[in-house]
């Protein structure tokens, strides 16, 4: 078979990630969708004894479990290292 015939699905990169695309838990394979992206200030957790805010604005995405509904939002850093994007909202092509 050559090379030609095959096809492959499109593959989409973390920076087009949108709503309703579909994540899955690279450890676990548990299934979310997101619901929304959007800057959010990810304080340091060391830092509260401090007299100042010490963190990070990064962009945040909040998903929701398709098992079970419950909702979280993540780091986008957090959410490349441990989901995989699976299913495509809107394939673009």
């Amino acid at each position: 078979m050559s090379d030609e015939n095959k096809t492959t699905a499109p593959v989409k990169l973390w920076f087009q990630l949108e709503k309703g695309d579909i994540l899955r838990n690279k450890n676990d394979g548990e299934l979310v969708i997101v619901t929304s992206m959007f800057t959010k200030f990810f304080q340091d957790p060391h830092a509260y004894h401090y007299d100042f805010d010490y963190g990070v604005a990064d962009t945040a995405i909040r998903v929701q479990w398709i098992e079970g509904g419950q909702e979280h939002t993540f780091r986008k850093g957090t959410m490349q290292r441990n989901w995989e994007i699976v299913s495509l909202q809107g394939q673009r092509q």
